[in-house]
């Protein structure tokens, strides 16, 4: 699923929407569909967060430099 910057604004605004109190809390997807959570599906909402976040902020792959020293002979 593809996620964008606004989804993943909403999907954070419904964490804390849950942490505050509220007990139910909706948040609509880019392609239209309608997601409702509560305090029991919790689990389900970070997991989102997390696959938005991967989608949008992939990893960067870190180059890695070796450094070769050298001496005559064998």
């Amino acid at each position: 699923m593809k996620y964008t910057q606004e989804d993943l604004n909403r999907l954070n605004q419904a964490r804390i929407d849950l942490a505050t109190g509220q007990n139910v809390t909706q948040v609509r997807h880019s392609n239209g569909k309608t997601l409702t959570f509560n305090p029991a599906n919790r689990d389900l909402l970070e997991r989102m967060i997390a696959e938005a976040k991967r989608s949008l902020f992939p990893k960067r792959r870190r180059t890695r430099t070796r450094q070769v020293f050298t001496s005559k002979g064998l």
